[in-house]
């Protein structure tokens, strides 16, 4: 049975940990976001990134429950073009803040030429779009900066790495090269190159 190009199809999932990534049927057309029971606590300004000059906390206050997740739902970017306006409209935002995204796609073209480079980066800055509210406002933390990375991290392991998963299984130097980008700041990515690996 068809369903119209305006539904979407919202779902829950109880777990501590997700770990079954089937690319091919269930999760090409998904988007996966933690949303925790309990309030997670970010790090304690001034919270930085290490490839961002002075990124700190911007002290954002979100709304809670039904207004919140109202607030996100209503904030749904599909489009590139409208990504990139929405991330330009950030007032911290800058193009240095893909860059790590930049540097895992030239390692997995470097062994997959065939890495559809321009599409996935579409995919994953529409990913991060969608980590805003239309006011704003981050998903998965007030401060900009820990929002960032954390929208970064999971659409580097849901969007970025899938789509080089043979580079990654047969190359163990892209696998080396994809570490030493993804240690110690990006879990999620790094977990997805260790279960991929």
């Amino acid at each position: 049975m068809p369903y119209p190009p305006n539904l979407f199809f919202i779902g829950t999932m109880d777990t501590s940990q997700f770990m079954w990534y089937d690319e091919k049927t269930l999760l090409s057309q998904t988007t996966v976001i933690p949303w925790y029971a309990e309030p997670q606590r970010a790090p304690a300004p001034p919270f930085a990134i290490p490839w961002i000059k002075g990124g700190q906390d911007s002290g954002l206050v979100l709304p809670s429950g039904r207004a919140l997740q109202k607030f996100f739902l209503q904030s749904c970017v599909r489009r590139a073009e409208a990504a990139h306006h929405k991330l330009r409209q950030l007032p911290e935002w800058r193009e240095v803040c893909i860059r790590p995204l930049i540097e895992i796609e030239s390692v997995l073209v470097k062994y997959d030429p065939e890495y559809p480079t321009r599409a996935v980066t579409d995919k994953a800055l529409i990913y991060l779009a969608n980590a805003w509210s239309k006011g704003l406002r981050g998903l998965f933390a007030s401060s900009f900066y820990c929002n960032l990375e954390i929208a970064l991290d999971l659409a580097i392991a849901q969007e970025v790495l899938p789509q080089g998963i043979s580079a990654i299984q047969t190359s163990k130097a892209c696998r080396e090269q994809l570490h030493t980008l993804l240690r110690g700041t990006f879990q999620y990515a790094n977990d997805f190159l260790e279960r991929a690996g």
